[in-house]
Formats: C-alpha cells, sequence, structure tokens
C-alpha cells in the first residue's frame, strides 16, 4: 500500500516564507546576491513514508523470485525413448538398453528435447515407443549433460544411481509414435505436445 502524504502539515511553512519574502521586497532588499543565495529557515520538510513502496516492492521481489523458480524448476515429467515395444503390462523394472548399460546411467530427455533426440538418435526408425516418467518417482540423481554435435544444448537429463531403475512404479504411460519416412520425428505432432 502506497501512503500519501499530507501537503497541508508544510502549509504553515509555506505561508511564512512567502510572507518573509514579500516583507524584504517591500523594505527594498534584494532578495538575491551574486555571490551568495540567502538562506531560508525552517522546519524540515516531511519525508515521504516509503515503509508501504518498500513492502510492496519486497512483495513483489519475492513473486517475481517464485516466478521465476517455478518456470525454471526441473520439469514433472521427463520421458525414455524405445526403439522396441516395452514389455505390456510393465513390469516392476525394465532391462536396461545397450547404450544405458555401457554409460552406466539411464539416458532420459524433456518434452522440449524428446523431438531433437528421436531425430538425431532414432532417425532411422519409424515407430518409437515413449515412456513418460514421473521425476518425483525416481530413485537416484539427475544429472545433465550437453551434447553440441546434436543440437541439445540445454543438456539431457540422465538418471544416475538409480537402484530400481525405470519400471512399473515410474512409468506413467507409454504410447506408440509413428512418423512416415520422408518426415523426421521432430514434424510428429504428438512429440511436440508432450508434457512437461
Amino acid at each position: 500500500m502506497v501512503k500519501v502524504i499530507d501537503q497541508a502539515s508544510s502549509a504553515p511553512y509555506a505561508v511564512g516564507r512567502a510572507v518573509a519574502l514579500a516583507r524584504r521586497r517591500a523594505a527594498g532588499e534584494a532578495l538575491t546576491s551574486p555571490t551568495k543565495r540567502p538562506t531560508i529557515r525552517g522546519p524540515p520538510l516531511p519525508r515521504p513514508q516509503t515503509r508501504g513502496v518498500v513492502r510492496f516492492l519486497d512483495s513483489f521481489s519475492l513473486l517475481h523470485h517464485l516466478y521465476l523458480a517455478t518456470t525454471t524448476m526441473a520439469p514433472s515429467y521427463v520421458y525414455k525413448i524405445f526403439d522396441e515395444p516395452p514389455p505390456s503390462p510393465l513390469p516392476e523394472t525394465l532391462p536396461s538398453t545397450a547404450l544405458d548399460a555401457q554409460d552406466g546411467f539411464i539416458h532420459l530427455s524433456t518434452a522440449l528435447q524428446t523431438p531433437l533426440t528421436a531425430k538425431h538418435f532414432f532417425g532411422r526408425c519409424t515407430t518409437l515407443w515413449i515412456a513418460k516418467l514421473a521425476v518425483d518417482a525416481l530413485d537416484g540423481h539427475i544429472g545433465r549433460s550437453t551434447d553440441p554435435d546434436s543440437g541439445i544444448n540445454n543438456g539431457c537429463p540422465h538418471l544416475h544411481g538409480s537402484g530400481r531403475r525405470l519400471g512399473s512404479g515410474n512409468i506413467v504411460g507409454v504410447v506408440e509414435l509413428q512418423r512416415p519416412a520422408e518426415d523426421d520425428w521432430t514434424s510428429v505432432k504428438a512429440l511436440q505436445s508432450l508434457e512437461d
């Protein structure tokens, strides 16, 4: 809340100053001197009350930081791309892919990265299975890396140290996607509308 200062409290000071200047004019005194300006003394002007403004700015700053935190926070979902259909129903633990076993962590993608990941690493496939994973249900920790050669600059999430790995406890759903042979995966609309 911004508080408006009542200017009436400084009115006596302004009237007194005007009267003093009128008397000096009537007496023929010079109101200014070439070397020194006259000093008019009086009560100090009231200082503006800024407590409300400061509180407002602090609240705005807090809201701004909360907005930035929520828009830059880790996503709620990440995605795992399979070039073969996972078993149905999903077991508690899926076997590791060859690449994940070789690298020692599970390769994942965010919603925005999944079309690029599919294009660069699964470009020869015309059918993919995309598993949606709840980040809160994953154990271990998610690290990020970048691969400038693939065009992914924000870093793909990698799940390290997962005891449970992937399975029915953290996979929310699996969707099968197909693309025409003449298109790449970035043109598949279902990949462009994945939930973060």
